[in-house]
């Protein structure tokens, strides 16, 4: 957490919000992160420990908006274990394509020509052609799909004063271990929610994840490594930086993974 904590990424500068599954029993927060285990974490939260981000963190009753980080008071944020969970940044976007896919394939979406080249009958676009759409965008943070956000944005959030702060950053590719690390640091857990908590994870697979044309090309990840909307990525997160990026001179040497 100490990494991403003091990286100050790109995506601070912009106020926005997250949303977040928030427990006051458990005193924790997690701020969700699109294509890095979030449906299979909030899964766990609400079978496990009855938790939804579907819950007014002030009165505790159900509602249908989604609670986000500027939900939360000061008070809350000062007692409660925070945490996030990011995935490899290539690895990521290709997931957020495949899920942009999916929606384009929807007879009933009326936003499917979004997804497709420009009309609803076209091909859908390639994992190339959506990250060229998305850099070619005025705004460096505005999302042409809510799946194409790095992590650094969404853990940039806004809290109810500043940035948010993490005291964990777990990692789709170390969730079985991480999964103990977090139950570890909950409070007032059960010993059968400890063993439901930490019991293997059940994966969202979703029989259409590796359509066609949803991964990058080498030349589309050195876009991406160079860009202001997913450039941090590698610095603030602690990946290494791909292959096809490490010699580019317009990002200097490359920066080794480090702890989260």
């Amino acid at each position: 957490a100490a990494l991403f904590n003091g990286c100050a990424p790109r995506h601070a500068s912009i106020a926005h919000a997250t949303p977040v599954v928030y427990s006051a029993a458990h005193k924790t927060v997690f701020v969700d992160n699109v294509k890095a285990a979030s449906t299979t974490i909030r899964d766990k939260f609400e079978r496990v420990l009855g938790e939804t981000w579907h819950r007014d963190p002030v009165s505790g009753r159900r509602v249908a908006a989604r609670t986000k980080t500027t939900d939360l008071t000061p008070a809350m944020l000062s007692e409660a274990f925070v945490f996030s969970i990011v995935r490899d940044p290539v690895a990521k976007f290709e997931s957020g394509v495949r899920q942009a896919h999916q929606t384009a394939r929807l007879p009933s979406n009326a936003r499917r020509a979004t997804f497709r080249r420009g009309n609803a009958s076209a091909p859908v676009r390639s994992a190339d052609e959506w990250l060229d759409s998305q850099l070619a965008t005025s705004d460096p943070h505005a999302w042409l799909n809510e799946h194409l956000a790095p992590s650094t944005w969404r853990l940039a959030a806004r809290g109810p004063a500043t940035i948010m702060r993490y005291d964990f950053v777990a990692a789709v590719e170390t969730l079985e271990t991480d999964m103990i690390v977090l139950a570890a640091n909950f409070k007032n857990l059960s010993r059968a929610e400890i063993r439901a908590w930490i019991a293997p994870l059940v994966a969202n697979h979703r029989p259409w994840a590796y359509a066609n044309d949803t991964t990058l090309s080498a030349h589309a990840v050195r876009r991406m490594c160079r860009s202001a909307q997913y450039g941090d990525e590698w610095r603030c997160l602690g990946y290494d930086l791909p292959e096809v990026c490490r010699d580019d001179d317009n990002r200097g040497t490359t920066t080794a993974a480090v702890g989260r």
